[in-house]
């Protein structure tokens, strides 16, 4: 009987059945978390998108501050952002002009007792 590897020199190479596994858990586990967390950035760029469009509507730094929150509101429901509510947006009037305020959470299940937890703060200064 004669041993092929020494004759050779060549060694065995390639991952094994355990690599293969625990490497398949690990991107299942990746594809998990971006799969959760996709439609909460998608959201996060509707925020952006509402808070840009608030700055070109004309006249609103002149509005009170009740009615710029509703208009941002409205925006938000038009986009069917449901993450930001009323409480989370704040107004602060300067003399540069308004600044809008959006600070919110959102808290997605990953599975058995974990959860992920996205914090935004957005800003957007509405010039006078």
């Amino acid at each position: 009987m004669v041993n092929t590897m020494s004759k050779t020199g060549q060694k065995q190479k390639g991952m094994t059945g355990i690599s293969i596994a625990v490497l398949l858990v690990l991107f299942g586990f990746i594809a998990l978390i971006g799969l959760k967390l996709f439609p909460v950035y998608m959201e996060s760029f509707k925020v952006n998108s509402a808070l840009d469009s608030l700055k070109k509507e004309p006249g609103v730094a002149k509005k009170p501050a009740g009615t710029i929150v509703t208009l941002l509101m409205k925006r938000l429901d038009i986009d069917d952002v449901e993450s930001v509510t009323r409480q989370e947006i704040s107004i602060e009037r300067s003399t540069k002009g308004v600044t809008v305020y959006v600070d919110y959470e959102v808290e997605k299940h990953l599975f058995s007792n974990i959860s992920l937890l996205v914090v935004f703060e957005k800003t957007a200064v509405i010039p006078k």
